[in-house]
Formats: structure tokens, C-alpha cells, sequence
């Protein structure tokens, strides 16, 4: 005996449900993801003469810092920091004199605090280049 053939509607999974789940858990994991961050810096030896970027020596050191800022307790009414260090105005010329001997091609830079007048920094810059810098920046 043959079995009559009947026709039931075939059976289909429905995959919207779970697309939907699928992509729900795709956007949490990428909102909720962090990106390792390297800590510290990597130091490496470069060659500064040759390459696409070589410069000139005295762009790739570090300036001689000297900070400018008003102080009613010293006699001259100002307060003056070569590279982090309280300095005498006195003795600056001395200090960059030092360090053009090191480094011929030191860069100094000058940076002032907000009430500093012109005049101290006149005298602070008579001073460096009594030491014998040629290169005098200001910083912004």
C-alpha cells in the first residue's frame, strides 16, 4: 500500500532571530574593546647624516632652557632657572659659556613668566650672549 502523498509546508529555521543575536553581540564586543597602549617610548640610534630627513646638528639638540619670572625677594626683582636649576644673573654668562663649549651649536631658549618686564629680559639676553650664544629663540 502506497501512502497518499500529502503536502505539509516544509520546515524553514527562521535565522532572523538569530542574525539579529549575532549582530548584537558583534557591536557589544567592538564598543566595549580596548586597544593595548604601549607604555613608554622605544630609544633608538638613528644616523642624523644621511637618510630622507638628515638635518643640520643644531635642529636635533635640545635647547638650553632658561626660564624668566618676577621675584620680590632677590635684589634684582626677578628670579631666573637655567635647564630646571635657580641661577644668579651673574652667573649666566658663565653657564652658557660652559655649554658652548660642550656644544657649539647650542640653541638658547628664553621663556618668560607673565608680569616680566622688558628690561629683565634685556639683561637676562645681555648675559647670554656675553656667554657666546648665537642662536637666541624665544618660546611661545
Amino acid at each position: 500500500m502506497r501512502r497518499p502523498k500529502t503536502t505539509r509546508p516544509e520546515d524553514k529555521q527562521q535565522l532572523t532571530a538569530m542574525i539579529d543575536v549575532v549582530f548584537l553581540l558583534l557591536i557589544f564586543f567592538i564598543c566595549t574593546m580596548s586597544f593595548r597602549v604601549i607604555e613608554g617610548r622605544v630609544d633608538t640610534e638613528l644616523p642624523k647624516d644621511e637618510g630622507q630627513n638628515s638635518g643640520v646638528v643644531a635642529d636635533l639638540l635640545e635647547p638650553l632652557n632658561i626660564h624668566i619670572d618676577n621675584d620680590a625677594s632677590r635684589s634684582a626683582g626677578f628670579a631666573v632657572w637655567v635647564a630646571g636649576r635657580p641661577a644668579n644673573v651673574e652667573t649666566i654668562a658663565g653657564i652658557v659659556a660652559g655649554a658652548m663649549a660642550l656644544v657649539p651649536e647650542t640653541a638658547v631658549r628664553v621663556s618668560t613668566g607673565a608680569s616680566v618686564t622688558y628690561g629683565q629680559v634685556i639683561a637676562v639676553i645681555d648675559e647670554v650672549l656675553a656667554g657666546g650664544a648665537s642662536q637666541v629663540h624665544f618660546a611661545g
